[in-house]
């Protein structure tokens, strides 16, 4: 007769599914400030005010529209790597291309929102550039992966996501903005002059009545010849 004896579970799973739920976690709180910050640039919440406009030609100017700017084609990677990178720890079985739709849709959903809302214009360049965005960080957590081990990548992204609260809360608490005001009415401006006339012009001119200035008066009845009737 032979004794059998029960193992315990083994604590690696237990760790990681808890670091799974800490991840994603950290996964909602940067989604929560990456709509905050391309549908409200980090601003108080508001919807319309803004022109609906829709660039379905990237990069170059075309139909009105400008060229895209190189530091916000550069900002819109960049704010869409932890996107990849989320990705890669939560759903590491995936397909590349069900990974790539996953990050053209989310961005895409993100243009057509600032479209419904009219909180701000539409470009295909983002859609575009944060897609590679997502796919670098992609890239760079398959790396890490093999140089360093999962826990480090973890880490990693939990203090990056840390640092974002904190910036995005600095940026809102101060007055620097990242994107322009919603177009609105605004109040006409006048200069210190108009204003003084405005105000001062009754008084000084008046009617006619209220200068004495009428048919019967002398200055009323002066001749071109300066004799009076």
């Amino acid at each position: 007769m032979t004794a059998t004896t029960r193992t315990a579970p083994s604590a690696p799973r237990d760790v990681d599914r808890r670091n799974r739920l800490i991840v994603t976690g950290l996964f909602g709180v940067y989604l929560v400030l990456l709509a905050w910050l391309v549908l409200f640039k980090l601003d108080v919440p508001f919807v319309g005010g803004v022109s609906r406009s829709i660039k379905l030609v990237p990069f170059v100017a075309s139909r009105g529209f400008g060229a895209s700017a190189p530091a916000e084609v550069v900002a819109n990677v960049l704010i869409f790597v932890p996107f990849g990178a989320y990705l890669a720890l939560l759903a590491p079985t995936w397909p590349l291309l069900r990974m790539t739709a996953t990050l053209a849709g989310a961005s895409f959903a993100l243009e057509a929102a600032q479209f419904v809302l009219a909180v701000g214009s539409s470009d295909m360049t983002d859609v575009l550039v944060n897609t590679a965005g997502g796919l670098a960080g992609l890239g760079l957590v398959a790396v890490m992966r093999r140089t360093y081990g999962v826990r480090v990548v973890q880490r990693a992204l939990a203090a990056g996501t840390a640092v974002a609260v904190l910036a995005s809360a600095a940026v809102f608490a101060s007055p620097i903005r990242y994107g322009s005001p919603p177009d609105g009415p605004r109040p006409p401006q006048h200069s210190a002059t108009e204003h003084s006339a405005t105000e001062t012009s009754p008084s000084l001119l008046g009617t006619g009545e209220e200068q004495g200035l009428t048919d019967d008066s002398p200055r009323a009845n002066v001749q071109p010849n300066g004799c009076t009737k």
